[in-house]
């Protein structure tokens, strides 16, 4: 079955009511960026919450697409965000609150699930649905932090990417999780698309590593088209596939973390 459900939890905030209806929940969940982090500024706060909100349900998404070759509707009636519960008395929060996907419609490709169409339908689906589920929350939080909507978007290309390419490690299918997040994000005239956004793929010969038994091992990471600010923090830097770090300095730096994990 498809990782969907009907039973939104009761209280929980749609996502589509939250700017204009539950402003003070926005407020809280930009708060929440901030836990480890106290010097989090506005805009870094809403990179955050943009990013992850993305990441999750991306997640989801992907899950589904590569186990079920199914993809429920993202409209934002059909997306739930559990309300962010007052610090308790020693002052620790969640990190995170529980995301609801649900909807009794899915959607499916037409005819054969394993066409070579496949991926085109997704992107054509769910690449509309994606933009218009996240286009009043950025909107809001473009006028509260001042992080622009273009930067936001990124954000979320990035989650969609990250996201995808995470559950096809876990699954044994990486190039099927790359292609069907390319399809979704690399659809011209989308917010989502930016040509910074792309895989790369490092890999560690017998002589780099000193051991042949790593030979031809090798690891992707999505080079990213945003920025998630990280580096205003006093105890902050630029991320190793951060847009601000030239392409060939990624690749230097996540060469260096591969072999030093390996």
């Amino acid at each position: 079955m498809p990782l969907i459900t009907d039973l939104r939890p009761k209280g929980w905030q749609l996502l589509a009511e939250l700017p204009l209806a539950q402003p003070e929940q926005v407020e809280a969940l930009l708060a929440l960026q901030t836990d480890g982090l106290p010097d989090l500024d506005r805009r870094g706060q809403s990179a955050f919450l943009i990013a992850r909100l993305s990441y999750h349900l991306a997640l989801a998404l992907a899950a589904s697409w590569l186990q079920e070759r199914c993809a429920p509707r993202l409209h934002a009636k059909n997306v739930a965000l559990q309300p962010v519960e007052p610090a308790s008395a020693t002052g620790s929060r969640r990190r995170w609150p529980g995301l609801y996907l649900g909807g009794a419609e899915v959607d499916l490709p037409p005819g054969d699930h394993r066409a070579e169409n496949a991926n085109g339908w997704l992107g054509e689906t769910l690449g509309p649905q994606a933009e218009h589920l996240f286009e009043a929350l950025i909107d809001h939080l473009a006028e509260v932090t001042r992080l622009s909507r273009a930067a936001q978007w990124r954000l979320v290309g990035d989650s969609v990417a990250m996201g995808f390419l995470e559950v096809g490690r876990v699954l044994g299918r990486p190039e099927a999780s790359q292609r069907a997040a390319l399809a979704i994000l690399k659809r011209p005239d989308s917010p989502l698309c930016n040509k910074q956004l792309h895989f790369m793929t490092v890999s560690v010969s017998a002589e780099e590593a000193g051991n042949g038994r790593t030979a031809g091992n090798f690891r992707t990471f999505v080079s990213r088209g945003g920025c998630c600010r990280y580096y205003t923090c006093e105890s902050g830097s630029i991320c190793a596939t951060c847009v601000l770090e030239p392409p060939e300095r990624q690749r230097e730096r996540l060469q260096s973390l591969f072999n030093a994990q390996l």
